[in-house]
């Protein structure tokens, strides 16, 4: 399910959807880009309404020892980039399933070690 898209997939699809030259088009997506990346470092957070927020952590320096070595290493103190999507977002990715609703599955509700004994006196097996 899990469907790469890079962005010359980007780029084809604002050309077409927007009627606009591919060097436009490229210009928009790397202006985006370039948006979120400046008031990531500037600020280390920025929202898109309706999309989701980017957040900046900040790793601190550590040390780690890589598998199959002996030797560990210093990992310097580095940016994490966390992403929380909006609650709309969320919601346009799930019309599909907003019809569902939670059930209380009756042998969850009774136990394991209830359902265990109701299965074995079932089958006729000994406690």
């Amino acid at each position: 399910m899990s469907k790469r898209i890079d962005q010359k997939k980007i780029l084809e699809k604002l050309t077409e959807s927007l009627s606009v030259s591919e060097e436009d088009s490229n210009n928009i997506i790397n202006s985006f880009f370039e948006l979120i990346t400046e008031e990531l470092k500037t600020s280390g957070h920025i929202n898109i309404f309706g999309f989701g927020s980017f957040v900046t952590k900040e790793v601190k320096t550590s040390l780690c020892r890589p598998p199959g070595a002996d030797d560990k290493i210093i990992v310097p103190a580095h940016y994490r980039i966390k992403f929380s999507e909006a609650k709309a977002l969320a919601e346009r990715i799930n019309t599909e399933y907003t019809h569902l609703k939670p059930e209380v599955i009756e042998e969850l509700k009774m136990g394991l070690l209830a359902r265990a004994s109701m299965l074995r006196e079932e089958k006729g097996l000994p406690c």
